[in-house]
């Protein structure tokens, strides 16, 4: 004999309680954009030059400082924001992390 067709209020009800999980798990994730998200962000010197320097972060060009000196391809990880200046240190390249 052939299958009894699925009882649709049964399949709406379990649909519905998926939908409502998937809801639930995407509350618990913080949206992060923004000034926000660039504290932690890695990018790359574009151009040292008199006038200061400037790196990629995230797409876009960015006037950059960092307590050391920077060179053009240098990869460099965002410490914080001062206005439209990203302070930046080195980022560590992960080919010379000691491994453990």
């Amino acid at each position: 004999p052939p299958a009894a067709p699925p009882d649709p209020a049964a399949l709406a009800a379990q649909l519905d309680g998926q939908i409502r999980e998937f809801w639930r798990c995407i509350a618990l994730v913080p949206v992060v954009a923004g000034r926000e998200e660039l504290p932690g962000s890695f990018g790359v010197i574009t151009l040292v030059d008199d006038d200061g320097a400037r790196a990629m972060v995230h797409g876009e060009s960015w006037q950059v400082r960092a307590a050391g000196p920077l060179a053009p391809g240098q990869r460099i990880r965002v410490r914080n924001i001062d206005g439209l200046t990203l302070e930046v240190e080195p980022a560590e390249d992960p080919a010379n992390r000691s491994q453990t």
